[in-house]
């Protein structure tokens, strides 16, 4: 997975950072940004799976940096000092609402369920996929022939005899 880190306080960055690197998830930091400007840009620079994202900034608000980009499929957690935003984070979709000081195992297992996430997302639809071949297994009859078997069309089918098994 890529992941943006985008916090103003460097100590903060610093264990974010810390937690990524020790949590046994493969994550790749594409990006570690200090403000809402360079969060965005680095936003629209790289297309990331987890953002990691500060309420406050000094230019502007984590908000603001939801609120200035096009859609894209990304998990959000937000690392703050601040209590009173879960009911907004919650409306921006986000996977977690960690609350400063930073717990590393709390961060990890935020980190971990990100990738679950993630990894499902990416698993393809069996039950779709299983229906498909349904259909596609209704319309067209398995014969058996020397070296495995063939499928026919059944409206391509006149006429059927048997001789033997």
């Amino acid at each position: 997975m890529k992941a943006i880190i985008a916090d103003d306080e460097q100590a903060a960055r610093e264990l974010i950072t810390h937690c990524c690197e020790q949590s046994g998830v493969d994550l790749e930091l594409v990006a570690i940004c200090d403000s809402v400007e360079s969060t965005i840009k680095a936003m629209n620079e790289h297309s990331v799976d987890l953002l990691f994202l500060d309420i406050q900034f000094g230019d502007g608000t984590g908000f603001d940096v939801l609120d200035s980009l096009d859609a894209q499929n990304f998990q959000l957690i937000f690392i703050t000092a601040y209590k009173d935003y879960a009911l907004n984070a919650i409306k921006h979709h986000a996977l977690d609402y960690i609350v400063k000081p930073i717990d590393i195992q709390e961060t990890q297992s935020a980190i971990k369920e990100a990738e679950r996430r993630h990894l499902n997302a990416k698993l393809p639809d069996w039950k779709a996929l299983l229906e498909q071949l349904n259909i596609e297994r209704e319309k067209k009859i398995k014969f058996p022939i020397r070296d495995g078997f063939v499928f026919l069309a059944q409206d391509d089918i006149e006429y059927i005899k048997a001789d033997g098994s």
